[in-house]
């Protein structure tokens, strides 16, 4: 079930936080970077990794390297089936967590780039779907080839008229 290297998986579960146990997410056990508010730049966004890919991903296939390392000396296949069976619930809970989380993350950078400029959604998909860079070279890249919306009126009073 691992798809990624040893390597690969602990290079990524380096980059985040380990958390304390809590009996509420007692699943995960590493915290996510706390994103920007939504009233930040997009870019600052980008670099802060807001819309970068979920960590549960990574947490999940660390749950499955693991698992092989605390039960893979058990020869009999109940007794070793049972040892796995919490490391299997994380997993699939983290799973459950990063199938929640990534489309959140995907549809959250496509508003703030359309709210940004004047691109129509298939269009922005189709350029997502075909580039090979980071999220800030595709940001770049529609910031020099779209314009910026114009910003729309605030709401409050209305201005007032001479007559």
């Amino acid at each position: 079930m691992l798809i990624h290297s040893k390597e690969t998986i602990s290079k990524e579960i380096a980059k985040l936080q380990p958390l304390k146990y809590n009996q509420f997410f007692w699943w995960r056990k590493f915290k996510e970077k706390s994103p920007l508010s939504n009233k930040e730049a997009v870019y600052a966004q980008i670099d802060n990794g807001d819309f970068d890919f979920s960590s549960y991903y990574w947490q999940a296939q660390y749950a499955l390297l693991e698992m092989e390392e605390k039960t893979g000396h058990i020869d009999e296949p109940e007794k070793r089936r049972e040892a796995q069976s919490i490391y299997m619930e994380r997993w699939r809970r983290l799973m459950n967590d990063f199938e929640k989380d990534e489309p959140l993350r995907i549809t959250n950078y496509k508003k703030n780039i359309i709210g940004l400029f004047e691109i129509e959604e298939e269009e922005l998909e189709n350029k997502m779907e075909n580039f090979e860079g980071t999220l800030r070279e595709l940001y770049d890249l529609i910031k020099a080839t779209y314009n910026f919306r114009a910003k729309q009126k605030r709401r409050g009073r209305p201005k007032k008229y001479n007559i």
